[in-house]
Protein backbone atom coordinates (compact mmCIF):
# COMPACT_ATOMS: atom_id res chain seq x y z
CA UNK A 1 0.00 0.00 0.00
CA UNK A 2 1.04 3.51 -1.21
CA UNK A 3 0.88 6.42 1.54
CA UNK A 4 -1.76 4.77 3.27
CA UNK A 5 -2.15 6.31 6.88
CA UNK A 6 -3.23 4.58 9.75
CA UNK A 7 -7.28 6.90 9.82
CA UNK A 8 -7.67 5.08 6.43
CA UNK A 9 -6.57 1.39 8.34
CA UNK A 10 -9.33 2.50 10.89
CA UNK A 11 -11.84 3.17 8.35
CA UNK A 12 -11.89 -0.16 6.27
CA UNK A 13 -15.26 -1.40 6.30
CA UNK A 14 -15.43 -4.18 3.42
CA UNK A 15 -12.63 -7.56 2.90
CA UNK A 16 -9.33 -6.18 2.59
CA UNK A 17 -5.96 -7.87 0.94
CA UNK A 18 -1.87 -6.56 1.77
CA UNK A 19 0.71 -7.67 -0.51
CA UNK A 20 3.43 -6.66 1.94
CA UNK A 21 7.32 -7.33 0.55
CA UNK A 22 9.72 -7.04 3.65
CA UNK A 23 11.37 -3.73 1.92
CA UNK A 24 8.99 -1.12 1.25
CA UNK A 25 9.68 2.76 2.42
CA UNK A 26 5.73 3.63 1.44
CA UNK A 27 4.65 0.88 3.74
CA UNK A 28 7.06 0.77 7.00
CA UNK A 29 7.69 -1.46 9.50
CA UNK A 30 5.20 0.53 12.25
CA UNK A 31 2.52 0.25 9.88
CA UNK A 32 2.33 -2.83 9.10
CA UNK A 33 2.44 -3.70 12.19
CA UNK A 34 -0.28 -1.57 13.19
CA UNK A 35 -2.46 -3.33 9.73
CA UNK A 36 -1.80 -6.55 11.15
CA UNK A 37 -3.19 -5.34 14.60
CA UNK A 38 -5.87 -3.21 13.85
CA UNK A 39 -7.79 -4.71 11.04
CA UNK A 40 -8.47 -7.84 12.18
CA UNK A 41 -10.12 -6.27 14.86
CA UNK A 42 -12.94 -4.57 12.24
CA UNK A 43 -14.30 -7.49 11.55
CA UNK A 44 -13.81 -7.48 7.74
CA UNK A 45 -11.98 -10.71 6.03
CA UNK A 46 -8.02 -9.97 5.98
CA UNK A 47 -5.50 -11.70 4.11
CA UNK A 48 -1.73 -10.43 4.83
CA UNK A 49 0.69 -12.05 2.12
CA UNK A 50 4.13 -11.33 3.43
CA UNK A 51 7.11 -11.58 0.69
CA UNK A 52 10.39 -12.18 2.75
CA UNK A 53 13.56 -10.40 0.77
CA UNK A 54 10.97 -8.83 -2.13
CA UNK A 55 11.06 -4.55 -2.32
CA UNK A 56 8.25 -2.53 -3.02
CA UNK A 57 6.90 -3.11 -6.44
CA UNK A 58 8.08 -5.93 -7.03
CA UNK A 59 5.08 -7.81 -8.07
CA UNK A 60 4.72 -5.21 -11.00
CA UNK A 61 8.05 -4.26 -12.35
CA UNK A 62 9.89 -6.93 -10.66
CA UNK A 63 12.85 -8.13 -12.43
CA UNK A 64 12.15 -10.80 -14.88
CA UNK A 65 16.10 -12.02 -14.38
CA UNK A 66 15.76 -12.79 -10.71
CA UNK A 67 14.37 -15.77 -9.54
CA UNK A 68 13.00 -14.97 -6.08
CA UNK A 69 11.35 -12.09 -7.47
CA UNK A 70 9.57 -14.13 -10.90
CA UNK A 71 8.16 -16.34 -8.27
CA UNK A 72 7.31 -13.24 -5.94
CA UNK A 73 5.36 -11.67 -8.52
CA UNK A 74 3.35 -15.39 -9.97
CA UNK A 75 2.45 -15.55 -5.83
CA UNK A 76 1.32 -12.18 -5.56
CA UNK A 77 -0.63 -12.69 -8.70
CA UNK A 78 -1.98 -16.16 -7.29
CA UNK A 79 -2.70 -14.53 -4.27
CA UNK A 80 -4.51 -11.79 -5.66
CA UNK A 81 -6.73 -13.58 -8.21
CA UNK A 82 -8.00 -16.00 -5.57
CA UNK A 83 -8.73 -13.17 -3.30
CA UNK A 84 -10.65 -11.15 -6.07
CA UNK A 85 -12.59 -14.40 -6.85
CA UNK A 86 -13.88 -15.08 -3.59
CA UNK A 87 -15.04 -11.08 -2.59
CA UNK A 88 -15.84 -9.85 -6.15
CA UNK A 89 -17.26 -13.14 -7.73
CA UNK A 90 -16.13 -14.98 -10.77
Amino acid sequence: PTFLEKEEIRGVGVPVQIIGPEHDPQFTEELKAYAVIEIPKLGVPFDYQFFPRLHHEFSVWGNRQDEAEIKGMERAMRAAACWFKEWLGS
